[in-house]
């Protein structure tokens, strides 16, 4: 087995003091192939001069015997100069009819719709920037080659919220509002205890960040269907309702082929700087997140369902060169089950090295990582990928011995 490790120079990812301590660090770790961030300098930007500090990284860590890979977040690596409501038809368009450039994920994340051209063009040519300002690079990775999504709720106690009460009626939008972020969510079910006088009981509220919504995917999606959407249906959410009612395996099947268009792109323009540089992409295993820390079971099918993510196929029809699933916040014994089903629909020999996170919340022994990466052996991962070399480098462990 040999393992991966994603590395981030930015701040807050705690990048090596220089090249020496980090490939001290990967010997322990047995650690050969470096997904390395191309934050600096090549931040989705086709002409962007080469960053030399990363230059003499890249290199150093080749001249060490090490692969490195170019690694950046497809379609979350957005142009400034594209945030601005002139660009509008470049956003995703969420189950509601609220765009990300509006109400940008946790205030601050934008994501682009693969279905423009231009999207298309911005992540194919990024990847063959990076690669041709990194010459020593072996390849491109991608992260967040997925749509967003998340069924997010909450609920309020409201038997003293008074008459404030009688302003709300069920799918009410109410805006949270945080300095100069905001989101808004819906009232999906008003439970009340007496209308005279106003006692509430519960207000549960939600929010369907499925995408994309907006209208050219949605005609696009009835072009390649040949489907047509009955004239009454005005609001997006009246037009995603019917479509996810009626064609919502067409619509899963849809966006799993709008991503592996854009990934067909991005490999003609990898192998176009050379044939022998490789793509590869980062992928979830589950949705939601961390499933199994709130007693949920893994439906690795949900990948597909909720992120567009039909990493198998893409495999299978000669995409990808390795793949990396996110097989975060499992027991070991998860761990093992899951790797081993990932493996299984695999076709052929393809490498999978396992995504593995260490954090506070989430601490690893050195003991406990020999038993994950065992299990990975078990299961047929061709290794472990740690996430990240900040949160790993200061454990105290070697490969093939725990201390």
């Amino acid at each position: 087995m040999k393992n991966a490790v994603w590395l981030y120079f930015r701040p807050g990812f705690n990048p090596p003091a220089g090249p020496g301590e980090f490939l001290a660090w990967a010997e322990r770790f047995g650690v050969k192939i470096v997904l390395l961030d191309c934050f600096p300098g090549a931040r989705y930007a086709k002409k962007a001069a080469p960053d030399q500090e990363l230059a003499r990284f890249v290199q150093a860590c080749a001249d060490g015997g090490l692969e490195v890979h170019g690694l950046f977040s497809a379609l979350t690596s957005v142009p400034e100069q594209w945030i601005r409501t002139e660009r509008r038809e470049l956003f995703c368009v969420d189950y509601h009819g609220i765009s990300v450039l509006d109400e940008p994920i946790a205030g601050r994340r934008y994501f682009l719709d693969p279905t423009s051209p231009e999207v298309v063009d911005l992540v194919a040519a990024t990847s063959r920037h990076i690669l041709e300002s990194y010459p020593a690079l072996e390849g491109i990775q991608l992260d967040f080659i997925r749509y967003y999504h998340y069924h997010s709720r909450f609920t309020v106690l409201a038997q003293e919220l008074g008459h404030t009460l009688s302003l709300l009626a069920e799918g009410s939008p109410v805006q949270l509002v945080v300095g100069d972020k905001r989101v808004t969510f819906f009232l999906e079910q008003k439970d009340m205890l007496y209308h005279d006088p106003p006692l509430g009981k519960e207000l549960h509220f939600h929010r369907q960040f499925s995408y994309c919504f907006c209208s050219r995917c949605i005609e696009e999606f009835c072009r390649r269907q040949g489907a047509v959407l009955p004239a009454e249906l005005q609001s997006t959410q009246e037009k995603a309702e019917w479509i996810l009612g009626h064609l919502g395996e067409a619509w899963v099947h849809f966006r799993a082929q709008v991503l592996e268009d854009l990934l067909a792109e991005v490999r003609r323009a990898v192998k176009g700087v050379g044939a022998d540089k490789e793509l590869s992409i980062t992928v979830w295993y589950s949705s939601p997140y961390g499933s199994e820390l709130v007693g949920r079971a893994v439906d690795l099918d949900s990948a597909v369902w909720d992120f567009g993510q039909d990493w198998w196929r893409w495999a299978e029809v000669g995409l990808v060169d390795f793949v990396c699933p996110m097989n975060y916040w499992l027991t070991t014994e998860s761990f093992q089950m899951v790797i081993a089903k990932q493996r299984s629909r695999l076709k052929g020999d393809l490498p999978l090295f396992s995504g593995i996170l260490r954090s506070p919340e989430h601490p690893l022994s050195g003991e406990e990582l020999t038993a994950y990466l065992e299990a990975a052996r078990r299961a047929g991962a061709a290794g472990l990928c740690f996430f990240h070399y900040g949160t790993w480098r200061d454990l105290d462990w070697k490969v093939g011995k725990a201390r």
